[in-house]
């Protein structure tokens, strides 16, 4: 039943009986819904239509359950699906098309479940995918258009359940998938078109759970971590193609906690952030790839606070910033040799400044620019 309602769904909401000459408008005001009576006192026909006029889907309602006949439409008034209904089920055969009137799916459902062949067509008309079943337990095969099998999955009372298997093109395995009651449980593999490993999760009742690696190209480790109940925990680490560390966050509850590094190819620390419920916290820096601070800034609450301090390549004082609540409320700079070149003060009311705008090009005179070989803006690239 799940299968069905998921490609019916295309045709209209089929899910809020209504009174007969009931009638429901879009917020535009234009027609969404009306209600007209049927044989039996409290039996309606339910017509649904696009905001823009056209027909939608048509229903029937027998005791307030789904009963009987349905169609639904495109905009261009070509049937989008057709089936009939059963005690609020679909019962015997669904057929689904394309816009332009191509045959899409048909399938056989008894009690809601499928029974008896699905298939699914490519717009061509080439087989898309098939299956057979027995009160919603069957297995289900997708092709590409070439004819060679893309995915297989298993299902038990309509639900996917146990391995399903995706290949490439060509035939290679492309992922191994394991299902519980229609969700992801244990693990789930994805692998490059060479065959070795590219993505190892686990899963646990849908939800990510546990340790996980994922790997460049070339085979190499690429990143690894945890999760738990689904969010990311612990430290996250990821790595160059050469197997270095590149990267390390901590997480709490899925949220940035603490530390995060990042390093240069060389090996050096690049930048060090702290983060508190996923936001900036404290000191941040950054260095250029022989170690030498490019910048430091302070942060509360994500917002820039205090005093940031902008260096030149060789170590001299260049900028120094001040900041209340995300604000820059001072800004003064030094030529290499110490001489002051530029101070200003903000008031509050016309100043608001960005992470971004910290190393914004400003005041300093184009020698300076020209001595460093790099302009402040250049810096945060």
């Amino acid at each position: 039943m799940v299968a069905a309602l998921v490609w019916l769904g295309g045709c209209g909401d089929s899910s809020s009986p209504q009174k007969a000459g009931a009638v429901t408008y879009y917020p535009s005001g234009k027609l969404r819904s009306e209600s007209f009576p049927l044989k039996r006192p409290g039996d309606i026909l339910l017509k649904q239509y696009y905001e823009t006029g056209e027909l939608q889907s048509v229903w029937q309602y027998v005791n307030g359950k789904l009963e009987g006949p349905f169609q639904g439409y495109y905009r261009n008034g070509r049937l989008h699906s057709e089936g009939i209904y059963k005690d609020n089920k679909p019962e015997g055969m669904v057929k689904g098309y394309y816009e332009n009137g191509a045959l899409w799916r048909e399938e056989h459902y008894k009690g809601g479940h499928r029974h008896g062949s699905a298939k699914q067509y490519y717009e061509d008309g080439a087989l898309k995918g098939e299956g057979q079943f027995e009160n919603g337990n069957g297995l289900y095969t997708d092709y590409y258009k070439n004819g060679v099998v893309k995915r297989i999955e298993r299902y038990v009372e309509s639900r996917v359940d146990g391995l399903v298997k995706t290949y490439y093109e060509d035939g290679k395995l492309l992922t191994e998938e394991n299902y519980r009651w229609g969700k992801p449980h244990g693990l789930f593999a994805v692998y490059a078109p060479q065959g070795h490993l590219k993505v190892a999760h686990h899963y646990m009742n849908g939800k990510l759970y546990g340790p996980f690696k994922e790997f460049h190209d070339t085979g190499e480790l690429k990143k690894e971590g945890e999760y738990a109940d689904g969010d990311l925990e612990g430290a996250l680490k990821e790595y160059d193609a050469h197997g270095q560390v590149r990267r390390e966050v901590k997480y709490i509850d899925g949220k940035r906690y603490d530390e995060a590094r990042e390093y240069y190819a060389n090996g050096r620390l690049k930048s060090l952030l702290h983060y508190k419920h996923d936001v900036l916290e404290g000191a941040v820096r950054e260095y250029d790839e022989s170690g030498v601070l490019l910048w430091e800034q302070n942060y509360v609450n994500g917002l820039l606070e205090g005093v940031s301090r902008e260096y030149y390549p060789s170590g001299e004082l260049w900028y120094e910033k001040t900041f209340q609540g995300g604000r820059m409320i001072r800004k003064a700079g030094w030529t290499r040799e110490g001489a002051l070149f530029s101070e200003h003060d903000f008031p509050l009311e016309e100043t608001e400044v960005t992470r971004e705008d910290i190393l914004e090009e400003a005041d300093a005179p184009a020698e300076a620019e020209e001595e460093v070989g790099v302009s402040p803006g250049e810096l945060t690239k």
